[in-house]
């Protein structure tokens, strides 16, 4: 009943002249039959530079422990003088968390580490959306890991430059070492 109402003032209006058609069609056209609903925006969760950072961390610290892990146990073990005398068989060994997975094994060490940082990022971001001193916790995580990481793959340089230096000092051979 109503809109017939509407209808019929609209067009004595014009009929009238004292509305152009257009306005009162216009007019008659923007008016809605329900009242609109506000559309409800998603929040994407923010994250703060510092986890960001400290994410971006723990994937350097992994990469640089996994690669300097790789490169020691990949290693050749017979040590020759440049002439072809045999010195010493010497072996680095996975010291870490996961030599329990085969002390020469490179491929278990590797992705041993790198399922245990994955699942440790997991945690952490789970801990993170809990929000609060949560985030705290998670950067905590990420930054502590990735310093163990780094530590641990600074040390892997370390026996992998003195390699040569343990051999000469228990062999008592003063010249350049021949890895195969």
């Amino acid at each position: 009943m109503a809109l017939s109402t509407n209808i019929s003032k609209t067009i004595l209006l014009i009929a009238l002249g004292l509305v152009s058609p257009t306005l009162a069609f216009t007019q008659f056209q923007s008016l809605p039959d329900e009242p609109a609903q506000p559309r409800q925006v998603e929040k994407v969760p923010k994250r703060d530079f510092l986890y960001l950072a400290s994410e971006a961390y723990l994937v350097g610290g992994t990469v640089v422990d996994m690669r300097t892990t790789a490169e020691g146990l990949d290693h050749p073990t017979s040590a020759y003088t440049t002439s072809g005398k045999f010195l010493m068989q010497y072996t680095i060994r996975e010291s870490g968390w996961a030599s329990f997975l085969g002390v020469h094994n490179t491929f278990r060490v590797t992705t041993a580490n790198v399922l245990m940082n994955t699942g440790l990022d997991l945690l952490d971001r789970k801990l993170y959306r809990r929000g609060g001193r949560w985030r705290i916790a998670a950067i905590s995580l990420n930054v502590a890991k990735a310093t163990i990481g780094v530590t641990d793959g600074l040390r892997n340089m370390k026996v992998l430059g003195n390699v040569d230096k343990v051999v000469q000092l228990q062999t008592g051979y003063r010249g350049a070492v021949v890895w195969r």
